[in-house]
């Protein structure tokens, strides 16, 4: 009677499963296609590996600079007597000037007001209240002379024309050029031999932008993206030509015709045909690498490790040291291995053992 009962509970149980079994594929099948995706891919997800880029800000913008020349002045002019007044100011970057404005404010005024850049006549009118002029930028040079008169009265002798001024300044307005920006990645051979799908994702953001503007990436100079934009935000994935990317230093190239953006979050995803030994990637910044190249800085790897004995051989940009020891812990000045850009660690075991913490630091 006792067999009996388990043969049935052992029935009862194998039903269970097989309905349990039933059930999830049935969810699978029934949830949205990206997400059935990412279930049934789970397990590819150990063939990708993930290349981290460092942001890119790339800019065409106009900042304006300021100057208080005179916070008053006062000017005549009679038959008899002359009072002007001679205002200079230097021009930092003739190259990049958009506009210079020549701003005062007019509290008292007889006759016309006279306005002379660098021997150029600008204004000679009647002027009152707040005022602005453009001054020509062909008549700049690195250091200019403003001179402001009051007109002549002339043969009405007993006349005297005259201007108080307050609050007078010019506003320049330069332009900032950082329309392209580069960022490289480097491809070991394995990686580029098993490569199947190579897809670069970024977060875009518009810090300002008046209408829209022209967004262009190369990947090796061949270009992988090219359209308008419109002052945006967001993430984006702009899938790659494989045979487009190339084993050893691929370079990105970021341009803008237009406005201010910033790029964040720069992957490149690659797919691998097969299961690779673990592999990480890690990005020395320009600065970093001068500090590294003259020994202000060293480049120190640190592994925390779980097993009796841990041998393996790590190869870093397609240079290779071996790994042989009993601790828990291991590290090593690795700054002859790296290069600046994006760089790789790869880690091929001899035996089987844990990576529970690595790390890679500048110090």
């Amino acid at each position: 009677m006792k067999n009996k009962r388990g043969q049935e509970g052992g029935a009862g149980i194998a039903v269970l499963i097989l309905l349990i079994a039933l059930f999830m594929i049935l969810y699978i099948l029934l949830l949205p296609p990206a997400q059935r995706e990412e279930i049934l891919n789970q397990s590819t997800k150990e063939n990708n590996i993930i290349h981290d880029i460092s942001p890119v800000n790339i800019f065409i913008k106009t900042e304006p600079s300021t100057k208080l020349l005179a916070s008053s002045i006062e000017i005549s002019k009679s038959l008899f007597s002359s009072k002007p007044k001679t205002l200079t100011f230097p021009i930092d970057d003739l190259s990049n000037l958009k506009s210079i404005i020549l701003f005062f404010s007019v509290k008292d005024s007889k006759g016309n007001l006279e306005v002379w850049l660098n021997d150029h006549i600008i204004v000679d009118n009647k002027l009152d209240g707040a005022q602005t002029i453009d001054l020509p930028i062909n008549y700049l040079k690195k250091n200019n002379v403003l001179e402001i008169k009051a007109s002549n009265p002339g043969i009405l002798f007993f006349i005297k024309n005259h201007y108080n001024l307050e609050d007078v300044g010019i506003k320049e307005s330069y332009q900032i050029i950082n329309s392209k920006e580069d960022r490289s990645f480097s491809i070991p051979e394995y990686e580029k031999n098993s490569l199947q799908k190579s897809t670069l994702r970024y977060n875009i953001y518009c810090n300002k932008l008046d209408t829209e503007t022209d967004l262009r990436i190369y990947l090796n100079e061949k270009e992988v993206l090219s359209k308008l934009v419109t002052c945006i935000a967001g993430p984006e994935d702009v899938e790659l030509s494989v045979a487009d990317v190339k084993e050893g230093t691929n370079l990105l190239t970021f341009m803008i015709g237009n406005g201010d953006f910033q790029f964040s979050q720069i992957k490149i995803e690659n797919e691998l045909k097969e299961k690779s030994n673990p592999t990480y990637h890690f990005d020395v910044s320009e600065d970093k690498m001068d500090n590294i190249v003259s020994d202000i800085s060293s480049v120190i790897l640190r592994l925390n490790l779980d097993g009796t004995s841990k041998k393996a051989d790590i190869v870093i940009n397609n240079k290779q040291f071996s790994l042989d020891t009993s601790d828990d812990t291991f590290s090593k000045d690795i700054s002859e291995y790296v290069n600046e850009g994006d760089n790789f660690i790869k880690i091929v075991p001899k035996n089987t053992f844990d990576i529970k913490l690595l790390e890679i630091r500048v110090e």
